[in-house]
């Protein structure tokens, strides 16, 4: 049987979801939703002395045919007509889909060039932490009976609220996806090809350090492509073509402000441009292009804005 282009792109988009790689916001939260719920099954299951299919779960959660165990519980509960584990189920498979199709619609679109191919909670291990001990917290809360579980929720509200503070971080703005992901990265390959120009005796090169950001960006682009986006974002930088829309967003948040303080700072961001800190500014419109590729014009200029204004750092 012959594959189209489309399915190995589908299958491919598939495994990495599968993996949890480069899932998402959406899939990522609706799969944060999901581990509570499975929590709260298992709690559920062992209240109500249903340890079979309890152990079943447990035991094949993290294996290749968890999907059958799911099955095969509900169909077991639909026999004994235990309502509850039915509806319980039935909702995680649904959610566990949704987030499933969702991971595998933003991997695909990644994978195909469509959209620069970073995950928007990566490098964010304390969240990962954050989220087991939310999990025990949680399953705690719901063992333990009467007042004695007060502090577990206490906690587990803490737990969650730090999740969800870095989430927010993180996804208070399209740009923001991009911009955190990309300094992180940017950090990393830089600290390495530093050691690598003093190993080699050789002087270190932003201009290397910039190109393969945008590489490790869009892994699928030829050289070519990498270059006439780095050309893009200087060509615009040189010529300040983004005063106006700069001017008119800040505008837009402050229509107090004042027409001459505001063209000062302008003037300010001009000269800073051509200044010691080139390559820093270089890097921001670098990072400008690819939220202006993902996410439009608009997007790009509040990007702008927010680095300019020191607070996307």
């Amino acid at each position: 049987m012959a594959y189209s282009f489309g399915d190995i792109i589908h299958d491919i988009a598939r495994r990495r979801t599968s993996r949890g790689r480069t899932t998402g916001p959406y899939s990522r939260l609706l799969s944060g939703v999901c581990n509570l719920l499975f929590i709260y099954i298992l709690v559920s299951l062992f209240k109500d002395k249903y340890y079979i299919p309890l152990v079943a779960l447990v035991a094949l959660v993290m294996t290749p045919i968890a999907p059958l165990a799911v099955l095969g519980s509900f169909i077991y509960f639909l026999y004994v007509k235990y309502w509850t584990g039915v509806i319980l189920l039935a909702v995680l498979w649904l959610i566990g889909w949704l987030s499933v199709r969702f991971g595998i619609r933003y991997n695909a679109k990644r994978i195909t060039g469509q959209a620069a191919y970073v995950d928007p909670f990566e490098g964010m291990p304390d969240v990962g932490t954050a989220g087991i001990i939310q999990l025990c917290l949680f399953a705690l809360a719901l063992l333990i009976p009467g007042t004695l579980a007060i502090p577990f929720w206490v906690l587990f509200g803490l737990a969650t609220a730090y999740r969800l503070f870095f989430y927010y971080f993180r996804l208070r703005s399209p740009w923001a996806t991009l911009h955190y992901p990309l300094m992180l990265r940017y950090t990393a390959i830089c600290a390495s090809q530093m050691a690598m120009a003093a190993r080699q005796g050789e002087q270190y090169s932003a201009e290397s350090t910039l190109h393969a950001l945008v590489t490790s960006a869009y892994p699928g682009w030829t050289s070519e492509q990498v270059v006439s986006l780095i050309s893009s974002a200087k060509q615009k930088m040189l010529v300040f073509t983004d005063r106006e829309p700069l001017e008119h967003c800040i505008r837009s948040r402050n229509p107090s402000l004042d027409r001459n303080a505001l063209s000062e700072s302008m003037g300010k961001i001009q000269a800073a441009l051509n200044g010691p800190d080139r390559d820093a500014i270089v890097l921001g419109y670098a990072i400008a292009e690819i939220v202006g590729r993902d996410f439009g014009d608009n997007e790009r200029t509040k990007y702008l804005a927010e680095f300019f204004s020191g607070r996307a750092r």
